[in-house]
């Protein structure tokens, strides 16, 4: 995916798109530095963590830029880069997917609480599937449980 990511710049760079070659190159920075971290070299899984990360703090922008005014080509350029990043992510699994795969784990656990059935649940889907959408899962198994 590294050869990916470089293809992307020299291509951005060919076509004088700075805003698409800055969005790569900062996706490129980060997953070095994780890689890095690691002491490892640029695998997949830190070309996709950074990914999500750029795309968690643009949506993050577009929270606090939402309803101010004057912002629109700063609100313009946070989607623009968002649709960019999207096509590199992997799809996430929807709540009946995550269900699927997380009421057996649960339903397997003793005695199953809230932290021991996240760390089950989540070492099988972690990046797979949002985290808050894993947790509101996990709440709903575990409310049905003590109610059955």
């Amino acid at each position: 995916m590294i050869k990916k990511i470089n293809d992307e710049i020299k291509k951005a760079m060919l076509e004088k798109d700075a805003s698409r070659r800055d969005v790569f190159f900062s996706v490129k920075s980060a997953a070095n530095l994780m890689a890095k971290e690691a002491h490892k070299e640029v695998e997949d899984e830190h070309i996709i963590s950074a990914i999500r990360k750029e795309v968690k703090a643009l949506n993050g922008t577009l929270a606090a830029l939402e309803g101010k005014d004057g912002v629109e080509e700063a609100v313009k350029d946070a989607n623009y880069r968002i649709s960019v990043l999207e096509v590199y992510l992997p799809k996430m699994l929807n709540h009946d997917e995550v269900l699927a795969v997380a009421d057996p784990i649960v339903a397997a656990m003793e005695n199953p609480n809230m932290g021991n059935a996240m760390k089950s649940v989540m070492a099988v889907l972690k990046g797979k599937a949002d985290g808050k959408l894993i947790k509101e899962v996990v709440v709903e198994i575990l409310k049905n449980q003590k109610s059955a």
